[in-house]
Parts: C-alpha cells; sequence; structure tokens
C-alpha cells in the first residue's frame, strides 16, 4: 500500500479513530475491559471494511472509500458487524472486480477458503460465505486465466465452511420474517440500482489496463446480494452485521449518481 496517497493514510488513521472513540465511549459508559476491547475492535474494522470494499466497487473515486469508513462505524450502535462474513466478501468483490489486473493464485484461494470456513461458524454466517464463493467463482466468466484453481478452490472451501457450519451448529434456518426487512430491502435494491450506472475509468493496479466496468457492476450486484440474504436469514439484525457493505453500497450510489448528473 502507498502511503504516499492520502486515501491509503486515510484507510489507517479512520479506523484508528474509530475504534477509539467506539473505546472511549465504552469506557465512559461502565463497559469493562473486554466490552472496550470488542467495541473498539467493532468499529475500526467496520471502518477498514468498509473503506476496502468501497475501494473495489468504486475505483475512480479514493474520497468515497474514506466517506464510507466514516458512516460505517456509526452502524455499531445497532448490533456488531460480522467482520469475518465482511472479510470474505471483500475478497469475493476484489476477484470479482478485478481491479488489481491479477488472476487469483492457488495461496490466493487457500487464504479466501480460510476466512470463508471462519465466517462459516457465525451465526448466519454459512449463506453469505456459500454466496461470496459463488461470487469468487462467477468471476471465471471474465477472466479464465486460472479457471480451473478459482473452481476448484470455491468448491473445496464451500464443502468445508458446510463441514465447519455443521459442527459448531451454525447451519441455521432463516429466522422469523421482520416487518422492517422489507423497508431494508427495498432500500439495498435502491442503493444497488443506483450504484450499477457507475462508468469505471480507472486501471488496474498491476498493469495500465482499464478496468472491466462489468466486473465492478458484477462486484456490486453480488454485494447488494449479500445484504439481501442477510436480511433474509436474520433481519434487521443481519444487515448491522453488513454495515461495511451497506455503507459501500450506499456511498458508491452517491457518487456514480453524482458522475451521472454531472455529466
Amino acid at each position: 500500500m502507498d502511503f504516499r496517497l492520502l486515501s491509503n493514510r486515510l484507510s489507517v488513521a479512520l479506523p484508528l479513530v474509530a475504534g477509539s472513540v467506539a473505546g472511549i465511549g465504552s469506557l465512559v459508559t461502565d463497559g469493562g475491559v473486554t466490552d472496550t476491547v470488542r467495541a473498539g475492535v467493532a468499529a475500526g474494522g467496520a471502518s477498514f471494511l468498509a473503506w476496502a470494499v468501497t475501494r473495489e466497487l468504486d475505483p475512480d473515486h479514493p474520497v468515497a472509500a474514506s466517506v464510507a469508513a466514516v458512516a460505517a462505524p456509526w452502524a455499531t450502535i445497532f448490533g456488531s458487524p460480522s467482520l469475518a462474513v465482511v472479510a470474505v466478501w471483500l475478497l469475493a468483490a476484489r476477484v470479482v472486480a478485478g481491479a488489481t489486473g491479477a488472476a487469483p493464485y492457488a495461496a490466493d484461494m487457500i487464504a479466501v477458503g480460510a476466512i470463508a470456513i471462519w465466517a462459516s461458524t457465525s451465526e448466519g454466517g454459512a449463506p453469505l460465505a456459500l454466496l461470496a464463493l459463488v461470487a469468487i467463482a462467477s468471476s471465471t466468466a471474465f477472466d479464465a486465466r486460472s479457471r480451473r484453481t478459482v473452481l476448484v478452490g470455491a468448491a473445496l472451501a464451500a464443502a468445508a465452511c458446510l463441514a465447519a457450519a455443521r459442527v459448531v451448529g451454525a447451519l441455521d434456518l432463516p429466522e422469523a420474517w421482520n416487518p422492517h426487512s422489507g423497508w431494508w430491502m427495498l432500500a439495498v435494491a435502491l442503493a444497488t440500482s443506483v450504484a450499477l450506472l457507475i462508468r469505471v475509468e480507472s486501471t488496474t493496479d498491476r498493469r495500465p489496463i482499464p478496468i472491466d466496468t462489468r466486473r465492478v457492476r458484477a462486484a456490486i450486484g453480488w454485494t447488494g446480494m449479500a445484504c439481501v440474504i442477510a436480511l433474509v436469514w436474520r433481519g434487521p439484525v443481519g444487515m448491522a452485521s453488513m454495515a461495511p457493505l451497506a455503507a459501500a453500497l450506499v456511498v458508491t450510489a452517491t457518487f456514480s449518481l453524482r458522475g451521472r448528473l454531472i455529466r
């Protein structure tokens, strides 16, 4: 990461500030050491992951990532983000969007699998981890350079996720339908639809080759689907657990609409 760039410096500074504020807030409200650490990690992690996901969904606007990094930690007021699940979706967005310009290697798929297994052991994490693996497998439609590695790796990781979720008893069914989930779904659908208007002009990290707008739009679509699945499985609590993804979607939609209106 090039820290000469302001956006990259903010990717560290903003999560540190968010984590510190959340930790101090927990102390002020008579939280114990464990609660303080948990609050700081949740806010700081949500901030960084929102920054990172937004960089994949909107590579043209570094400032958008900083806006998402500021917005996401506020959602921890309503519930803790599922950092492992969001981390898997960060990797999925990175692979699908293809902003790096590199195809996934076996080591990359092992890392994805390990985090997906961890995510699948959390409450409501199994379906989201599996969906992330499906999204990663779909990336081979755009880039066939590592098709066998990606497809085999995703299949093995999916089997391991199901086994791990079964062992810890995390293969749960969706909760009873929450009436508020419908409104949240409409909001997610609207944000995703507007974000899909994006047109990418940036080049990949490795080579000066334009990033494929179709791939970025696919990453946006998968991210919106992840938020919907979280709502189906856990209701509004699931939305809070995916706050970094939701923040990335909303901010991407805002900048996408702004770009369309200016043009």
